[in-house]
């Protein structure tokens, strides 16, 4: 699955768990940049891919 697809999914739990990018980013402690960025799909924004992962996996987590 490519980080797009990734990003949109995560983008509309976010969504539907009716939080902004904002207060979501502050509960995982990462930036809102970050957060947007994968939202995007965008991993030239984005650290190493480990650390994406391992981000998308907090976030995942988080919006269960």
């Amino acid at each position: 699955m490519s980080l797009k697809n990734i990003g949109n999914l995560i983008k509309e739990a976010r969504i539907s768990n009716n939080q902004s990018v904002n207060e979501l980013a502050s509960n995982l402690k990462i930036s809102e940049q970050q957060l947007k960025a994968i939202e995007e799909g965008r991993d030239d924004l984005l650290p190493e891919k480990v650390f994406v992962r391992a981000m998308i996996r907090k976030i995942s987590e988080k919006l269960k």
